[in-house]
């Protein structure tokens, strides 16, 4: 499991790092040079999460063994110490987050973390008062356009207030408009253009935040069969029509959340057999700024969905 949450993570920095290539890379032939850091220049560990750059142009990079800040000529690693409540709560990180007040925020498998610049060390936060590790891990952060923080977890989306530093979870309104609590892993997150917020959870499949309410809706997503259900979501896209891509375990899946219509889009000849479940995995979506929809898969590469081929 933990090796399939890696190459996750991995897929998920690629994607990240194609809003940075050259517009002569997306549509033609492109004479470039790649340079390559690893723990020879410095960097803490070759297995990288993801990526950020954040405001002031440092690139901060979330890894199995501790973060890493990179001013383009050196690294600075930060790592748990545990002597020190200050430092992170784990070395293995997630996912980073830059808010819009320009505080970086930390995803560990042991809990949230918020950099505080000035003192130069973290404040912690968990969710969960178990001592296992695990039961505090952090996968996502997000900001929607409202300035609310969400957190996704092992147990649900969180949304931390900032003011009261504290967690809060909601509970979830299912098919059978039975309200229940959001249990369970999720992991994609995304606000749509029309300013819904989106999330993708193992137990109950692709879920919609109503504001007004304060609870999670699950969405009664049409012939949707066994596809979404023990799915992990790992990332949610949206495309220039509208429609929600869904990246998971079991494939690529494509929802118009007006009408809740549901396509298998996985771009590859799917594997049924046992042990090979994991090679159908779509572990990464990014659209770039030409509209054209990125797709990492587990084992299968890159697929590249051209918008301008489809006009």
């Amino acid at each position: 499991m933990n090796s399939s949450i890696n190459k996750i993570m991995n897929v998920a920095a690629l994607l990240l790092l194609l809003n940075f290539l050259p517009n002569q890379l997306l549509f033609g032939q492109y004479d470039s040079q790649f340079e390559k850091l690893t723990i020879k220049d410095g960097l803490s560990s070759n297995d990288t999460y993801q990526i950020i750059q954040d405001k002031d142009g440092f690139l901060w990079i979330a890894t199995s063994d501790g973060l890493n800040v990179y001013d383009g000529y050196k690294f600075r690693i930060f790592k748990n110490s545990l002597e020190d409540s200050t430092s992170l709560p784990s070395n293995n990180c997630n996912t980073i987050f830059e808010d819009s007040k320009k505080n970086i925020w930390v995803g560990t498998k042991a809990g949230l973390a918020r950099y505080d610049r000035v003192n130069e060390i973290f404040i912690n936060y968990q969710y969960s008062e178990s001592n296992l590790e695990s039961a505090n891990s952090v996968w996502k952060i997000f900001e929607d356009s409202k300035q609310n923080l969400w957190i996704t977890t092992n147990d649900g989306v969180k949304l931390f207030d900032r003011n009261k530093e504290e967690f809060r979870s909601f509970d979830i309104i299912n098919i059978e408009n039975i309200v229940t609590y959001f249990a369970g892993p999720s992991m994609g997150i995304i606000e749509t253009i029309n300013g819904d917020l989106y999330a993708g959870s193992t137990i109950f499949g692709l879920v919609k935040f109503d504001y007004s309410s304060q609870f999670f809706i699950q969405q009664n997503v049409k012939n949707s069969g066994e596809y979404l259900k023990s799915n992990s979501i790992y990332e949610i896209g949206e495309d220039k029509e509208g429609n929600l891509w869904l990246a998971s375990f079991k494939g690529l899946f494509k929802v118009n959340p007006l009408n809740l219509d549901f396509k298998d889009i996985t771009p590859f000849k799917k594997e049924v057999s046992v042990g090979t479940l994991y090679k159908n995995g779509i572990y990464g979506i990014y659209k770039d700024r030409f509209d054209n929809m990125w797709v990492g898969t587990f084992q299968h590469g890159i697929f590249v969905y051209s918008t301008a081929e489809h006009e």
